[in-house]
């Protein structure tokens, strides 16, 4: 084979490996992500985000991610294909930008939650905020009056509960079981810039 053959392979093998390569995605970083926008886990780089993957260290536990979503027309989130070890009964939970509440899942398939092709269609692209939590282990946010209650109704799929504010905390009434991990499919995701700001 001549060297000019050769070099012309090796490029085209190349140009080929990255055109197929897999949407990035990720892992939760160093011990835990937090649980409120203030000290949620930031999703950056460059590309699409289609899975994330973590643990769950405690039944009180949960991890909230900063995501970009550039479609919401094709926006889904879902706690399936399960890991080994994994969280028997996961909820997702979906915030805007400022912490309000977008919508949420519990038990679509089995135990198993996700948010639907469709769900937030209607709503705009920007810096959104993904949590995972298990079952019964719930966001709370201020109501007009000053107390604290539940920010969904409804379900599978839920729905915002009228007059509250951002969330604030959660009921703390999980069953994760100790470190049990989770895996996020994801549609209609891109990863932050480096500042955290949504690139589209």
């Amino acid at each position: 084979m001549s060297r000019k053959l050769a070099v012309a392979i090796g490029v085209f093998v190349t140009v080929m490996t990255l055109s197929a390569a897999p949407a990035m995605a990720d892992v939760e970083a160093g011990f835990d992500a937090g649980s409120l926008p203030g000290t949620a886990q930031y999703m950056t780089g460059s590309g699409t985000l289609n899975n994330i993957t973590g643990s769950l260290l405690a039944n009180n536990d949960v991890d909230m991610y900063r995501i970009c979503i550039s479609n919401p027309g094709n926006f889904s989130a879902s706690t399936l294909p399960t890991p080994a070890n994994f969280v028997v009964d996961p909820q997702l939970f979906l915030f805007n930008a400022s912490g309000y509440a977008v919508t949420g899942n519990d038990d679509f398939f089995g135990l198993q939650s996700n948010i639907p092709v469709g769900t937030i269609a209607a709503w705009p692209k920007g810096v959104y905020y993904l949590a995972v939590s298990s079952f019964n282990n719930d966001p709370l946010a201020f109501r007009p009056d000053g107390t604290l209650q539940g920010m969904f109704d409804g379900g599978p799929v839920y729905t915002p509960t009228p007059n509250r504010g951002p969330v604030q905390q959660w009921t703390d009434n999980g069953f994760a079981g100790a470190t049990k991990k989770y895996r996020l499919t994801l549609s209609g995701v891109k990863r932050l810039s480096g500042t955290g700001a949504c690139p589209v």
